[in-house]
């Protein structure tokens, strides 16, 4: 014994032993620390975060979007946070802001953060959001040519309208069957599953029937996917739980236990990767399986969709004439023996090609975009809605002659009545029911569906004297600069008439802010949502049928400001509950 305590007393006595301690040392320093990316950082005011989780512990315990206002607060327009071992720089500056958005269209790696490996991996990283160079400009054409033209919006309005109606039969069956006058419900759900609804409908042309309210009105051909039968891997309830699934652990605080690690240390996140897909742990586990569902959803829909318009896969070619993607050819009309709606967002993109180049989307890309469109359009415009009718029963008279607008515009018919000014044209639907479009967009300045924008110079950027490092992660806070004081007059205040246009009655023109480019719900650039007509129109539709039909209060003792919480988008903490009287 006396000789093994020698031998060890010896090993810790030698010059061997002290460099490995030695380098321990300097490793967990470095990684505590990150030396080299604070010395990179180093000008730029910020908070100066704890080891190794930065101003993670402050980004939860007062969510980020009220974190980074009460560091713009401090620190000012340009100021630093530490996400994990990551420095976000945030540009408060408008001009600076804008610039950056329009001159910039690279962002950074956000999938890098998902710890997702294999084909879940390349359809994140094909996705519009965060995928670069040509295919991103073949991605935005494709996106711009099934969503944002004229036609397309036309044949999309139906769908809304339809499921629109099937919302307000549901809820005016909710307040019946309470059996009371002005029932307290919690909207936020049926708003989910409404717009969950609209875009899963329109997305795959098949429907959704998330409202389980019968038959769509209107649209006698739609099948519902438990219809395709066999031909599809999971049914529609396993979907619909898909989808809302990815956005729950989307949320920091439901996230998989090996995302702190990767923020805290990046260089590990290459092994980390490999852990969080070989031992996952129970958030990662749902994660995993709520995207296999819907990518094999999607290409089981994609197969459907060519076996039954005889387009099949060239087995050899390249990506730029089609490659393995789908060969050019028509949709089948509405034949309504087709399984899926030849109108419908995928159709789209199986048929569609780049004008100027021909190239066509890959199986992957298809599916990419299918999943990207199918995230952004569901909890964005239910959050504008559920906020919407909240600062309407928090404001009655603003709602009263809301209302008296919706009673006009749909005469007793419900959405379909406003389904031919959609056909016009998101501009003609705004110009049908002007309060109602600035209600909309007045809870959109408050709170933007998508709180900050993020970009990644690939050279240093100068903003007010800062110079911001190459390759930086740039974030643009939408929500502080849509409450900025200096930019906007009563900016805390809910005032739609700053938004209605001269010669509507009512219009304040001292109210709007000191530029028009100060209000970028969508972002802007050419990264801007490509969505953002869908979703006008589609919130514009929803809150005019329901102010036609139904007036809302808040409940007794309910605050006027709704609690918040950031994920994916802002949203509103234990739901929205409103008393619900028919009109």
């Amino acid at each position: 014994m006396n000789r093994l305590l020698d031998q060890l007393d010896g090993l810790a006595r030698s010059p061997l032993t002290a460099c490995v301690v030695g380098l321990g040392v300097c490793g967990v320093a470095y990684l505590a620390f990150f030396p080299i990316t604070r010395w990179r950082y180093r000008k730029i005011p910020g908070p100066t975060g704890l080891p190794l989780v930065g101003s993670l512990v402050d980004m939860v315990r007062y969510d980020s979007t009220r974190f980074l206002q009460m560091c713009a607060a401090k620190y000012g327009p340009v100021f630093k946070v530490w996400w994990g071992a990551t420095p976000w720089v945030v540009v408060c500056d408008l001009e600076a802001a804008r610039r950056i958005m329009s001159r910039v269209l690279v962002r950074p790696d956000i999938t890098a953060l998902t710890l997702l490996r294999g084909e879940a991996r390349e359809v994140a990283r094909a996705g519009l959001l965060d995928v670069h160079g040509p295919r991103w400009r073949v991605a935005r054409r494709a996106f711009e040519a099934a969503l944002m033209h004229r036609r397309a919006l036309q044949l999309h309005a139906a769908v809304m309208a339809a499921c629109v109606d099937r919302l307000c039969a549901r809820l005016g069956g909710l307040v019946a069957a309470a059996g009371s006058v002005g029932p307290e419900i919690d909207v936020a759900p049926l708003l989910g599953d409404l717009t969950l609804d609209v875009v899963g409908t329109c997305v795959f042309g098949v429907g959704f029937d998330t409202q389980r309210q019968g038959p769509y009105v209107g649209l006698p051909g739609l099948k519902s996917l438990d219809q395709l039968g066999g031909r599809m891997p999971y049914t529609g309830g396993q979907l619909v739980q898909a989808m809302k699934a990815v956005f729950d652990q989307a949320k920091i605080d439901h996230a998989t236990r090996y995302l702190p690690f990767s923020l805290m240390m990046p260089a590990l996140r290459p092994l980390l990767r490999l852990l969080a897909n070989w031992l996952p742990d129970k958030n990662q586990s749902a994660t995993l399986h709520a995207r296999k569902v819907i990518i094999d959803t999607s290409k089981a829909l994609v197969a459907a969709w060519q076996e039954e318009q005889g387009v099949l896969h060239q087995a050899n070619g390249s990506a730029a004439d089609g490659g393995d993607g789908a060969k050019h050819g028509e949709a089948g009309g509405d034949d309504a023996a087709a399984s899926i709606n030849a109108h419908s967002f995928l159709a789209r993109l199986l048929t569609g090609e780049d004008a100027t180049t021909g190239t066509r989307l890959t199986p992957t890309e298809v599916v990419a975009q299918v999943f990207t469109f199918l995230l952004a359009g569901y909890e964005t415009t239910a959050a504008t809605l559920m906020f919407a009718l909240h600062l309407l029963a928090a404001h009655p008279d603003v709602q009263h002659a809301a209302a008296a607008e919706a009673g006009r515009v749909t005469r007793g018919r419900g959405a379909g009545a406003l389904a031919g000014a959609a056909a016009g044209g998101e501009q003609e639907l705004g110009a049908a029911c002007p309060l109602l479009s600035a209600v909309i967009d007045e809870a959109l300045r408050l709170y933007p569906p998508g709180t900050t924008a993020i970009r990644s110079p690939a050279d240093a950027v100068q903003v007010g004297g800062v110079t911001i490092p190459a390759r930086a992660w740039v974030t643009l806070p939408i929500y502080s600069l849509h409450r900025d004081p200096a930019l906007w007059p009563r900016a805390a205040e809910f005032l739609p008439q700053r938004h209605l246009p001269d010669g509507v009655a009512g219009a304040d023109a001292s109210l709007r802010p000191i530029t028009p480019h100060a209000f970028m719900p969508f972002g802007g650039g050419a990264r801007a949502c490509p969505g953002l007509r869908f979703a006008l129109q589609e919130a514009r539709l929803a809150l005019a049928a329901l102010l036609a039909a139904f007036r809302f209060e808040l409940p007794h003792g309910a605050p006027a400001d709704l609690p918040t919480r950031t994920g994916i988008t802002i949203a509103p903490v234990g739901g929205v509950k409103l008393r619900v009287f028919t009109r």
